[in-house]
């Protein structure tokens, strides 16, 4: 292993209350800069999963400059969020933002003491939780039959063009389509929000997050819901098997239903000027 000249800088993968550790049970494995191991640092109550860094090579200038190389980008990402799943196995974690860094660990203990009361506050909310998340994707040539059928709008206009000369059924049946369009989209938003308002019940909490394009999930769907929820351990098989019931429910509509987790608390842990 490497020897660093200089160690000064501190990366915080995230946080956990000092009740849950006990010497010896973090798993020692090599930090962010692939030279110093994964540490603990511990203040009134919280301790703070770390690693020390090269001031050198990890300075604020230093990591802009790495950050435009998407490969380093991809590979430390990758790092971060493996290394808060392992953490989240084990404690109740309060996830940082990657690149999380502090000059010293001075400056890491100064952070704890001015939101001690917010952490506190958040492990007692989150303990014995899991944080799971519920994308949507439909299928716009299944769902609209459906809104054709049963849209009061889209049933008028088609019999009122019906009715009018040929040349101007092509421009009305144009309008048409851009009509039957926006409904269709109505539509997915109307039963996915149906279909979130229903799983919320089951939940401690939940969020809707921003869909994600076909580029970054790459399938031929469309996203149409990205939602999240907190859920209480005893309570997730329960939300599971709902899932899978309701999806089967909504399939005739051409709506997929993709639960994943348990995740790190990215969205209910969030820490006031992290």
């Amino acid at each position: 292993m490497k020897t660093a000249t200089s160690t000064k800088l501190i990366y915080v993968y995230g946080f956990v209350p000092s009740s849950e550790v006990t010497e010896g049970n973090l798993e020692s494995f090599v930090g962010f800069d692939e030279e110093h191991l994964i540490y603990t640092l511990e203040h009134q109550g919280i301790t703070a999963i770390a690693c020390k860094l090269n001031d050198e090579h990890y300075s604020e200038d230093t990591l802009e400059k790495k950050t435009e190389d998407m490969k380093w980008l991809h590979e430390k990402a990758l790092h971060h969020h493996e290394t808060l799943k392992k953490l989240n196995k084990e404690y109740t974690l309060l996830p940082l933002h990657f690149c999380t860094v502090f000059k010293s660990e001075e400056n890491v203990k100064e952070k704890m003491s001015s939101v001690n009361k917010e952490l506190s506050k958040l492990f007692k909310e989150l303990v014995g939780k899991e944080e799971w998340t519920l994308k949507i994707y439909s299928d716009e040539k299944q769902l609209k039959p459906y809104v054709e059928e049963n849209n009061k709008d889209i049933k008028t206009k088609s019999e009122e063009i019906k009715s009018l000369p040929k040349g101007r059924q092509y421009f009305e049946r144009k309008k048409l389509d851009r009509l039957l369009q926006e409904k269709i989209s109505e539509e997915k938003k109307r039963l996915s929000k149906e279909i979130h308002e229903e799983l919320s019940a089951l939940t401690s909490k939940s969020g809707i997050k921003r869909n994600w394009n076909k580029k970054v999930t790459g399938r031929r769907e469309e996203m149409s819901w990205n939602s999240v929820y907190l859920i209480k351990e005893g309570d997730v098989k329960r939300f599971l098997d709902e899932v899978e019931k309701v999806g089967e429910k909504y399939t005739t509509y051409g709506l997929q239903l993709e639960a994943t987790g348990p995740w790190p608390c990215y969205y209910f842990a969030k820490v006031e000027g992290e």
